[in-house]
C-alpha cells in the first residue's frame, strides 16, 4: 500500500515516526516516576480529608493512641524547654556570685619561701579578709598548736600566747590564728586537738569536723573520732579519757596539757573566775556558740572540777616515759618509772596513765615494764599525724562550696547568716598549699561574713577543701607578732582556748653548732599597696 504514496510522504512520515516514539516514551517514564513519588488524585483528596475529620473528632470524643502520644511528646519538650531555661538563669546566678572578686589589695607579701600573706577586699560587701598561704613542700615551716597557758583548760590572748612562744621556743612564729572552739566555764576545747603529737583533747563532739596534719603539714579534713589503746603484759584496754576523767571507773591518760600534776586544782577561786569570765565575755561579738553569763552555771561547774579532781586523788597512777616521740595511728612503747597515788608529778618527756577503781594493783603495769600505747583515727587509720583542730562547720568539700552546718548540727539563725568575723583552714586539691583566712568583722572597710559567704571566699582563695573554726570575737589574726587587723604588736582582744600557727624551724650552723633563724636574713617582702 505504501507503494502508492509519493517518495517525500513516505520520508516524512517515517521520520514523524521516529521522532515521535522516543519523546513518548520519555514522557511515560517521567509521568511513571511521578506516579510513584505522588499519591494518586484521589488519594491525595482523601488524606487531609481525613486528617480533618479526626481533628474535628478530637474535640468532641476522645482522642486516637498517636494524637495521645503527640500531645505528650509536645508536653515534655515545652517542660524541657523551661527546665533548661531555669537551669541556665540560675546557672548565670550562681556563677555571678562564686566569681572572685577583689576590689582593693592592699597587702601581698612573700615573708619568705612557702610563705605567702594577703589582705584585701572581696565581693559585693567588701569582706576585709587576710589570707596565709602556706607551701606544704618548703622544709623550714612546720604547723604546729600553741595551747593557752600550756593546759587543757587555760584561756590566753593570741598576742600573749606568740610573745611567751617566741620567748621559750626555739621556734618562730610566723602566723597564728584561733583553733579549736571552746566550753564557756569549763574553757576545754570542743573536739579532738593535738599538739606534737599528744593529744590534748580525745572525744568528737556531734558531727562536727577536724583537720589533722602530718608530719609534712598536709591536711586532711574529715569528721575525725580518735580512740586509743594501751597494752601491757599481754593484756589490752581502751583509754577512756584524755587530760580529764568523768568518774572512779575505766583507764585515763594525762599529759603535760593536764599541768604540773596529777590532779590538777586550779588556784582560781570564785569571784576571780566570775571576774575573768565577765572580762573575756564582754567581747561578745554575737557568736552563736556563747551563751550570756550565768553565776549558778558557774559555781556548779568549779564544784564539778573540785569533785573530780577529788576522784581522781586517790586512783592509781603509772609514770610513763615515752620511748619515741608520739604521733597518731602509731604504737608508742613507753617505760614504767613507777607507781603512785594521791597528787604525782608530771614525769619529763612523759605521761601518767590513770587506773580507776575497777582496776586491782595486780592487775596495772609495774615499774619497768613496758606499755605500748596507741590512738587511732577512724578515717586515714595509717597516717602519722601530729596536730589536729577541730571546728565546724565543713565549708569546702571536693572543691564545692557549700557550707554543712545542718548536716553538722549547727542551727543558729545568726551563726548560719549573720555577717560575723570569721576564721577558716583550708588545703588545694594536692594538699601542697595550706590557707590560714581571717574576716574581719563589720567595720568602716566592710562586713564580715556569713558562712555561705565564708565559703566563697575560701573556694575563691584556692581551698578545694576547708572548715570554720572558732570565730566571732575569738577570730585573730598574726602575722610575724602583729595584730594582722590593727597592725599594733600590743596583745588585745578576747582570750582563747589555743592557737594554729605556722613555725619557721631553726637551722643549726654546721661550722658553730649554733642556730640561725633563716627568714630573719631571708624575709623578702614583695609588699604592695595601694
Amino acid at each position: 500500500m505504501l507503494h502508492k504514496f509519493p517518495p517525500y510522504i513516505l520520508f516524512l512520515f517515517l521520520f514523524a515516526i521516529s521522532v515521535s516514539v522516543p519523546t513518548y516514551a520519555k514522557i511515560s517514564n517521567v509521568v511513571k516516576s511521578h506516579k510513584k513519588k505522588l499519591p494518586s488524585t484521589k488519594a491525595s483528596k482523601a488524606v487531609p480529608r481525613l486528617t480533618v475529620t479526626k481533628q474535628k473528632q478530637s474535640t468532641k470524643t476522645s482522642p486516637s493512641s498517636k494524637t495521645r502520644s503527640l500531645k505528650k511528646n509536645n508536653q515534655a519538650k515545652a517542660k524541657a524547654i523551661i527546665k533548661n531555661g531555669r537551669a541556665k538563669k540560675n546557672k548565670t546566678k550562681i556563677s555571678k556570685i562564686q566569681s572572685p572578686l577583689i576590689h582593693e589589695v592592699f597587702t601581698d607579701t612573700l615573708y619568705s619561701e612557702g610563705l605567702r600573706y594577703r589582705h584585701f577586699l572581696f565581693g559585693r560587701q567588701k569582706h576585709s579578709v587576710h589570707v596565709a598561704e602556706i607551701s606544704t613542700v618548703e622544709p623550714s615551716l612546720k604547723v604546729g598548736i600553741i595551747k593557752g597557758l600550756g593546759r587543757i583548760d587555760g584561756l590566753e590572748r593570741l598576742g600573749d600566747m606568740s610573745i611567751r612562744h617566741d620567748s621559750t621556743s626555739r621556734d618562730t612564729l610566723y602566723v597564728g590564728i584561733n583553733a579549736n572552739f571552746w566550753r564557756a566555764y569549763r574553757n576545754t576545747p570542743i573536739g579532738p586537738m593535738v599538739s606534737g603529737g599528744e593529744v590534748v583533747h580525745l572525744h568528737s563532739y556531734k558531727q562536727w569536723s577536724s583537720a589533722f596534719f602530718d608530719s609534712k603539714n598536709r591536711m586532711t579534713i574529715d569528721q575525725f573520732i580518735l580512740t586509743g589503746r594501751v597494752k601491757f603484759n599481754g593484756h589490752s584496754a581502751n583509754i577512756d579519757f584524755v587530760n580529764e576523767r568523768n568518774d572512779s571507773t575505766g583507764i585515763v591518760v594525762y599529759n603535760s596539757f593536764a599541768g604540773n600534776s596529777v590532779p590538777f586544782v586550779s588556784p582560781v577561786d570564785l569571784e576571780k573566775a566570775a571576774l575573768e569570765f565577765i572580762q573575756n565575755h564582754s567581747m561578745n561579738t554575737d557568736d552563736s556558740t556563747e551563751t550570756g553569763l550565768n553565776m549558778q552555771t558557774l559555781r556548779e561547774e568549779l564544784t564539778n572540777a573540785k569533785r573530780e579532781a577529788s576522784i581522781e586523788f586517790p586512783m592509781k597512777k603509772v609514770k610513763l616515759r615515752y620511748l619515741r616521740n608520739p604521733v597518731i595511728n602509731r604504737e608508742i612503747p613507753c617505760l614504767v618509772r613507777g607507781i603512785d597515788s594521791g597528787e604525782v608529778q608530771m614525769p619529763i618527756r612523759g605521761c601518767i596513765l590513770s587506773f580507776g577503781n575497777n582496776y586491782t594493783r595486780d592487775q596495772i603495769p609495774q615499774k619497768g615494764d613496758t606499755v605500748y600505747m596507741r590512738f587511732t583515727t577512724n578515717v586515714a587509720d595509717s597516717i602519722p599525724f601530729t596536730t589536729a583542730v577541730s571546728g565546724t562547720p565543713r565549708m569546702v568539700r571536693n572543691g564545692k562550696a557549700q557550707h554543712e552546718a545542718m548536716i553538722e548540727g549547727s542551727h543558729a539563725k545568726r551563726f548560719l547568716n549573720k555577717n560575723l568575723a570569721r576564721t577558716a583552714i583550708g588545703t588545694d586539691r594536692t594538699r601542697s598549699k595550706n590557707y590560714f583566712v581571717m574576716v574581719e568583722a563589720n567595720n568602716e572597710k566592710g562586713k564580715g561574713a556569713t558562712l555561705a559567704q565564708m565559703a566563697v571566699i575560701m573556694k575563691s582563695v584556692g581551698a578545694w577543701n576547708a572548715i570554720n573554726l572558732d570565730g566571732g570575737g575569738s577570730a585573730m589574726m598574726i602575722v610575724c607578732g602583729a595584730n594582722a587587723c590593727t597592725n599594733s604588736t600590743v596583745p588585745s582582744g578576747r582570750k582563747i582556748s589555743a592557737a594554729l600557727g605556722v613555725f619557721r624551724r631553726q637551722r643549726p650552723l654546721k661550722s658553730t653548732g649554733k642556730t640561725l633563724n633563716s627568714t630573719d636574713k631571708s624575709r623578702n617582702s614583695t609588699e604592695k599597696t595601694r
